[in-house]
């Protein structure tokens, strides 16, 4: 006890520069945390970019991929559409086929009577 009563300025600057040490000590490694946590506030903020660019070429390859769709959607229309006239058109000319086809037989029955009687005819 008289060691400290003897020495107690000495054991207090001691003690004054152990709390000064680390608070200095504490202020480096402050700095270091700082340093550590702005790279990887960069770090971080490099990889928001990157997925915010892939993010925005998705979204235009998305617009474009439905631009696509609606356009071959609008040809498979058109094209159904041409078919079906084309469809139509094909029915109403096989109408007009069988119209001349059931005249044509009617002509021909109608032409063989009369081949028949001019036959009979020039036998008599």
């Amino acid at each position: 006890m008289n060691y400290i009563k003897k020495n107690w300025q000495i054991i207090l600057i001691v003690l004054l520069l152990l709390f000064g040490m680390n608070k200095c000590t504490v202020s480096c490694n402050r700095g270091n945390t700082i340093d550590k946590q702005q790279t990887e506030i960069v770090q971080k903020d490099s990889i928001i970019k990157v997925q915010s660019d892939s993010l925005n070429i998705l979204k235009i390859r998305w617009t474009d991929a439905q631009t696509n769709q609606s356009t071959y959607q609008g040809i498979a229309l058109g094209t159904k559409q041409a078919l079906i006239d084309s469809v139509n058109i094909l029915k109403n000319e096989k109408n007009l086929l069988n119209e001349k086809l059931r005249k044509t037989e009617a002509d021909l029955v109608k032409f063989a009577k009369e081949n028949k009687q001019l036959k009979d005819q020039l036998n008599k």
